[in-house]
């Protein structure tokens, strides 16, 4: 069986298009919570550094989903100082693990360049 492969694509993306979430809250209507993390201008979010500012996010949005191992899990990977993409990479491969999901950065970069070389002409 072939595991799954799970691409973040961290550095097609810049922060202000992936700094925030939509989360139903108890009432039914949809709560937006976005993080204020600093980031050089058009710097793709592999390359961003999640600083303290993210944790009253993360804290609200358990808060809004209810405790479980899921918002804890997403609580120990962002405060562990990593980039947005690392964390987000950590958090994916430990939640989708059962189904074979890996961080592997190598396998990523191989698809990468085959992606590029045989589907985009190489241009």
């Amino acid at each position: 069986m072939r595991s799954p492969y799970f691409w973040l694509a961290t550095y097609d993306h810049d922060l202000a298009e992936v700094n925030h979430v939509s989360i139903p809250g108890p009432d039914g209507l949809r709560r937006t919570l976005t993080t204020s993390s600093h980031s050089v201008p058009g710097a793709p979010v592999s390359e961003v550094w999640l600083g303290e500012e993210i944790l009253p996010i993360v804290e609200e949005a358990a808060s809004l989903l209810g405790e479980s191992e899921t918002t804890q899990l997403l609580a120990r990977v962002v405060s562990s100082r990593k980039t947005l993409g690392t964390a987000f990479a950590h958090f994916y491969a430990h939640l989708f693990a059962a189904w074979g999901v890996n961080r592997s950065r190598r396998f990523g970069s191989r698809i990468a360049s085959y992606c590029w070389a045989n589907l985009s002409g190489g241009d």
